[in-house]
């Protein structure tokens, strides 16, 4: 209880003093709120087809994940509805992980797999963003839990939810795919009879969740399915080696370059949360230290389960099934991917957190047996969850300040909507309103990411307004803000109805 307290403190820091807010997705958190706003409006293309991207021609099919974000906003009444949803949802994969690991693995190991997972730096990174592929560890660990119960015990009705969750989890990323052949593996090798009557279900009710989605494409011509086919570029490429070093992200304290722009603001983040960013590079230097450790142990025990497997894979399963699971589910879909080609992501590790986390802990406890290696790396361990725990609070907190009172406009959802009310009161709360940010974008150097981050606004505004419609909107004359840069912007005109961050929005025209 106590450590998943502490994970849901961790993850409600970063909404309420983080803000929610990712450098590098805000963009996608927008436009995930453009469509679940469209959904409840009931909007066609909405209706069978989300926001997450297939590729640069598609979208994945169906709207679950829009489904999911217009719940939160229709339970909450805002968008902040949607990120205490993704809050809760990866505290339960906590306790998932938890439960996963005590049933493979034994206790000891799952508190500390638990313990890890709660405090991992990047664990909590995506934990707090209205980002699709936030979900997949929870939805992941579910899969897992069911799979377990299925090798397990004969004819069980966990059978049910084998494909039914890859299934629907194709609807909010694409990652959900790669355990396909772990499961697949993993079901040929258990001794427990399947229960086939409860998997065939789980396929019909798993096709059933594409009904939307086929009735709009049947309209749009399969406008959406042959982008999905015929839009990739096919080609092998580089990034696919991440596999090798992205899991890793989850168990170092490294605050990505995701989340900063530059190695000076990096900096500025170690002088923040330690005095020093000496000291902040020596503690990411310590943490690596240690995810060496749990990697090198983990390695170990992995390859000691499967001695044997080429030969016998049946009988070695047998021998040791939870931790052949777990470096099963763990290890298959990575290879899939090195396989596949294609770019591969951190947030693609997040469906397999569950295993990740547990492996680390069998490494942990099983160096922590050994009296004089213990007298070393449980310090050590103990000095890393403690700066883990202290360098998201210190990092969420500093993030909160810049984005209140920093020289550039950050876009995060409550920035945004500080503008919008803002203008709302300048305008008069019946006025429809729009931005335009034509001469500001011209005054903005190219690929200047943090200076064109106001061009959200506009995009923010139009939703809001969408989402908030008048019955006469259509009919309504619309009163236009344009956005200029702050200096170009006299001191206390009438016109202007924001001005702070280095921008100014004016209004400039009426018309319908």
């Amino acid at each position: 209880m106590l450590i998943l307290l502490l994970g849901l403190g961790l993850r409600v820091a970063g909404l309420t003093w983080g803000q929610a807010f990712c450098y590098a997705s805000q963009g996608d958190c927008l436009d995930a709120y453009r469509v679940a706003v469209n959904y409840a409006q009931g909007e066609p293309r909405a209706r069978y087809i989300g926001q997450p991207n297939f590729n640069k021609h598609s979208k994945l099919p169906g709207p679950l994940w829009a489904m999911f974000c217009a719940a939160g906003l229709h339970l909450w009444g805002s968008i902040d509805g949607v990120v205490w949803a993704i809050i809760l949802l990866n505290t339960a994969a906590i306790y998932l992980t938890y439960l996963l690991a005590a049933r493979t693995v034994g206790f000891p190991t799952a508190l500390w797999a638990a313990l890890l997972m709660a405090t991992s730096p990047e664990a909590v990174k995506y934990s707090v963003l209205v980002f699709n592929p936030v979900v997949m560890s929870f939805l992941g660990t579910c899969l897992l839990l069911a799979l377990w119960r299925a090798v397990q015990r004969d004819r069980s009705r966990a059978a049910f939810w084998l494909l039914f969750l890859p299934l629907m989890m194709l609807q909010f990323h694409m990652s959900g795919l790669m355990l396909i052949p772990a499961i697949i593996l993993l079901l040929w090798l258990k001794p427990a009879r399947l229960n086939f009557p409860w998997l065939v279900g789980g396929i019909v009710a798993g096709l059933a969740l594409y009904l939307p989605y086929i009735s709009g494409e049947l309209v749009h011509g399969w406008e959406n399915t042959r982008g999905m086919i015929f839009g990739g570029d096919g080609r092998y490429r580089l990034g696919v080696m991440h596999v090798f070093t992205s899991p890793l992200s989850f168990l170092i304290n490294y605050w990505g370059s995701r989340w900063t722009f530059s190695p000076t603001e990096y900096q500025e983040i170690g002088r923040a949360c330690f005095g020093s960013f000496a000291l902040l590079v020596a503690f990411n230097v310590l943490s690596a230290i240690v995810a060496g450790l749990l990697v090198i142990g983990a390695f170990g025990e992995a390859r000691n389960a499967l001695r044997g497997f080429w030969c016998s894979s049946r009988a070695t399963f047998a021998r040791s099934p939870g931790l052949v699971f777990l470096t099963i589910s763990f290890v298959v879909p990575l290879m899939i991917n090195l396989a596949n080609g294609k770019l591969f992501r951190a947030r693609y590790c997040l469906v397999e957190v569950a295993p990740l986390f547990s492996l680390a802990a069998v490494a942990a406890v099983r160096w922590l047996s050994m009296p004089r290696i213990r007298q070393i790396l449980l310090p050590l361990l103990l000095v890393t969850l403690g700066v883990n725990v202290w360098l998201v609070l210190a990092v969420f907190r500093y993030q909160g300040k810049c984005i209140e009172q920093g020289a550039l406009f950050a876009p995060s959802f409550h920035n945004l909507e500080t503008v919008y009310q803002a203008l709302k009161v300048h305008a008069g709360t019946n006025q429809l309103i729009k931005v335009e940010d034509n001469e500001y974008m011209r005054t903005t150097p190219p690929r200047d990411a943090s200076s064109s981050y106001p061009h959200q606004i506009c995009q923010y505004v139009a939703i809001r307004e969408r989402e908030n419609a008048l019955p006469s909107a259509t009919q309504a004359l619309v009163l236009t803000y344009k956005m200029f840069p702050a200096e170009q912007v006299k001191l206390d005109g009438p016109a202007i109805g924001y001005r702070e961050h280095g921008i100014a929005l004016v209004a400039v025209q009426t018309r319908p």
